[in-house]
């Protein structure tokens, strides 16, 4: 069962528990950095090894949470792997629990685990497909762009509790289209890791009457992130403003480039 967000590490460690030696005494983090949308495993360490385990979070972004899966996630084995689908800071806990020997069988012992963690946002595009490649269909012609969505040198992954959304500009004509999507036309994540897809078009009326490698549309584009974090409360993440141009390459195509 996929859980919201958590990456990674910030803060120190809570110890709880029967004694110091016997006990949960880390918790390892993989990947790192945490990237939103891509799975992390956490693994705790302990001596002597106990017979449950169980996991649960709470949200600390901009305030303090309650622990949630409530009942918390149960399982035999040291490791546990979530979708980070929401950005932020968590407390990720674990518990573990002991039983010792004789009879009639003592309570029980526990020990108990803190750590905090952050989950990271994306902070550039990339385009990946699109640029400089003719159109395809007629009447109606077409470029499919992708953009990967990361955080730093690392896409994104496709389990984000979020949207992608972008903004036209035209400045000799003074046009703004504002922050349009995720509705308007084909735009959203799709495969593996994160991307946006934007599928453009041209064609129709006075097509005919343009020459070929003419310029008939020259505009800025801006794209950004919109991801909740653990409080479902949305963040923005904008990425860089570029300037195209369509240019008409024969009868039926066209293709779109990036000036610099």
């Amino acid at each position: 069962m996929a859980r919201i967000p958590w990456g990674a590490l910030i803060a120190g460690l809570v110890l709880v528990g029967p004694s110091a030696e016997a006990g949960i005494t880390s918790i390892d983090v993989s990947p790192t950095p945490i990237v939103v949308g891509k799975s992390t495993t956490y693994t705790a360490n302990c001596t002597p090894q106990p017979f449950k385990w169980e996991w649960d979070y709470r949200c600390t972004e901009g305030g303090t949470g309650s622990w949630t899966p409530s009942p918390p996630d149960t399982t035999s084995t040291r490791t546990k792997s979530y979708y980070e689908s929401s950005v932020g800071s968590y407390d990720l806990r674990c518990t573990a629990y002991y039983q010792g020997g004789g009879y009639p069988p003592p309570l029980p012992t526990t020990s108990t685990l803190i750590k905090s963690v952050t989950v990271n946002g994306p902070d550039a595009d990339t385009i990946t497909a699109g640029l400089n490649t003719n159109s395809s269909g007629y009447p109606v012609m077409t470029v499919t762009v992708k953009f990967q969505v990361r955080s730093g040198t690392t896409a994104i992954g496709p389990y984000t509790d979020g949207y992608p959304q972008k903004r036209i500009r035209r400045p000799q004509e003074e046009y703004d289209s504002g922050w349009i999507g995720p509705t308007e036309g084909v735009f959203y994540f799709f495969g593996s890791t994160g991307e946006i897809i934007d599928v453009m078009t041209a064609g129709g009326s006075g097509w005919g009457d343009i020459l070929v490698d003419d310029v008939f549309d020259d505009f800025y584009q801006q794209n950004r992130m919109v991801i909740n974090d653990c409080f479902a409360t949305e963040v923005y993440y904008y990425f860089t403003e570029r300037h195209f141009q369509k240019v008409k390459t024969g009868p039926y195509t066209w293709k779109l480039v990036e000036v610099e």
